[in-house]
């Protein structure tokens, strides 16, 4: 109680508040000096307005506070944080990154999860990636094997024959009924019907059911054949979706065939056999269409995100090379 250990007492706090908020700002610049060691992000904080940059200061100042010693985990978390930051700076929000601390500096994946565009900057990276699948598929000029890469891809990825498919998805109970009905009809097919057939798929998008079915690449195959095959596909499913109240459900029938069907070469053919298969709710795609509409909607999708693509390069960037050359 002694008057003057009071005083001592406040005087120390006093200095030691002082020596904290100089340690921090010090620590602070040391990491953004860290941060800026990486070309890639040294460029991108010098193409920052003067008022961006102060904010990047402050987030790369905290990233680098943080006592991680594994290259891969603060290249995560740089990406995280440099996501986060630019989502934050469209929406003028950059003020938020001064209530971040240290010690909660994880926040930055949840801001940035709950952004739009998270979903944007992950499906370019899922599209960079699929485009390459793709142009694999592209450099297959034997039949064979392009039926061997469709039959392994297609139907654990529907995104081949539309993008918006991504979700698409099927209860167990459906799928089991649907299949079972549809393995009833396939064993009551005509032989050429059924030795056609490779493999098939059931799954639902929105509120419509859709019936995927993958020719072999070596039939030629006649329209007519397949709007019988299709009817009879098209009677089973309805039973079952009758018996479950569910009859009201729209029905769509994709066959997925290697060779162009024989009415194809007559005059207006390809037009007639079209329109012949959408009376019973089917489509005729082959195999190189196929694999050319989901190169073309990809790469549009790629050249129309300029934006997104410029913050991909940006975090692609990043390399683990140059983290550990940091931390040496």
């Amino acid at each position: 109680e002694d008057p003057r250990y009071i005083i001592l007492k406040t005087k120390i706090r006093s200095e030691l508040k002082k020596i904290q908020n100089r340690w921090d700002s010090l620590r602070h610049k040391s990491g953004y000096k860290k941060a800026i060691e990486i070309p890639s992000i040294r460029n991108w904080y010098e193409e920052l307005n003067p008022d961006h940059q102060q904010a990047a200061k402050s987030l790369l100042g905290k990233v680098y506070r943080l006592p991680i010693d594994k290259p891969d985990q603060m290249r995560q978390l740089l990406i995280s944080s440099i996501l986060a930051f630019e989502n934050l700076r469209l929406r003028n929000l950059l003020h938020k990154i001064e209530t971040i601390s240290v010690d909660n500096i994880g926040i930055l994946s949840d801001i940035f999860t709950q952004l739009n565009d998270l979903e944007a900057s992950a499906y370019y990276q899922i599209t960079k990636e699929r485009l390459a699948v793709i142009r694999g598929l592209t450099r297959l000029v034997d039949e064979d094997e392009k039926e061997k890469a469709l039959q392994k891809y297609l139907f654990r990825h529907l995104w081949l024959l539309d993008p918006s498919w991504e979700r698409a998805t099927h209860t167990a109970r459906m799928e089991k009924r649907i299949y079972n009905a549809l393995d009833g009809i396939h064993d009551m097919l005509p032989e050429e019907q059924r030795l056609g057939r490779l493999d098939i798929k059931y799954t639902t998008t929105g509120n419509k059911h859709v019936i995927v079915e993958l020719k072999r690449a070596s039939r030629r195959l006649r329209a007519a054949d397949l709007v019988d095959q299709i009817d009879r596909y098209r009677d089973a499913v309805a039973k079952v979706l009758s018996c479950m109240d569910r009859s009201d459900e729209p029905l769509e029938f994709i066959c997925i065939v290697g060779k162009p069907l024989t009415d194809w070469t007559s005059p207006g053919g390809t037009q007639k056999t079209r329109k012949l298969l959408k009376a019973v709710d089917a489509r005729v795609v082959t195999y190189e269409e196929l694999i050319n509409n989901a190169l073309q909607a990809y790469q549009d999708y790629v050249e129309k995100e300029e934006n997104v693509g410029r913050i991909y390069k940006l975090i692609s960037s990043i390399d683990e090379e140059d983290l550990k050359a940091m931390s040496l």
